[in-house]
């Protein structure tokens, strides 16, 4: 439908002509091939969270405070919100987040708002740029795997074995074999 190209193009429009312009690199990537880079991003990192499932808090294998498709932690939900206010205006920000801010809960958002957040929070992430400017402009699968693993889920755990079973799930998605 077309709310969902306006939408996602609001955010992914301003982060292709940011990134380029302070790269030269990348002046040969068209915007369809950084959008399609951008959308590979986001479905692999739905399966490495969920496998593409929208989960309500405490639904999760773990337990934790992750929610949606993502697995956005519930302390991260406002982070994520207030990151978007970058590409939407206040008014847009409650109609499509409204309810995931309310609740911390990104379950409560349809699969539209849920990757609207994401995209928000893992571009204004801090040192995202350096994965995803090889990852959308350069097709780098690797640096594409490092936004999400170092950028979304973050690799916090205090279980060092977790994290090792993130980054080899994380390996198998993006099709990256050691």
């Amino acid at each position: 439908d077309g709310n969902k190209v306006e939408y996602l193009d609001k955010i992914l429009i301003k982060e292709y002509n940011r990134l380029k312009k302070q790269n030269p690199e990348y002046e040969n990537t068209t915007y369809k091939d950084f959008k399609n880079e951008a959308i590979i991003l986001a479905q692999n990192s739905k399966k490495a969270e969920s496998d593409n499932r929208n989960l309500k808090r405490g639904t999760n294998d773990l337990g934790s405070s992750a929610s949606g498709f993502y697995q956005i932690l519930e302390g991260s939900v406002p982070t994520a919100y207030n990151r978007s206010s970058v590409y939407f205006a206040p008014e847009e920000q409650k109609k499509l987040f409204g309810k995931i801010n309310k609740t911390k809960d990104s379950f409560y958002g349809n699969e539209e708002a849920q990757d609207l957040l994401f995209f928000s929070n893992i571009f204004q992430a801090k040192g995202s740029d350096q994965y995803l400017g090889p990852a959308l402009f350069l097709k780098d699968k690797e640096a594409s795997k490092n936004a999400y693993l170092y950028n979304h889920h973050t690799l916090s755990s205090k279980n060092p074995q977790y994290n090792k079973a993130t980054i080899k799930r994380a390996d198998e998605i993006w099709s990256i074999i050691e």
